[in-house]
């Protein structure tokens, strides 16, 4: 997947944290306290991490 598409399922933009060498670390944080993490490589998703999503 792509961020586009992450972000077309999530309904907005995340949060970008760490980005070098063509890795990129962006989060999405709700009001109830469940978040998504995500890796990006090269433009397309290899890692997400969810806390607390339904």
């Amino acid at each position: 997947m792509t961020y586009d598409e992450v972000k077309a399922i999530m309904g907005r933009e995340g949060e970008i944290g760490n980005s070098e060498n063509g890795t990129e670390s962006i989060s999405w944080a709700n009001t109830d306290g469940s978040s998504l993490q995500t890796t990006f490589r090269d433009g397309k998703l290899v890692v997400f991490t969810d806390f607390g999503m339904k």
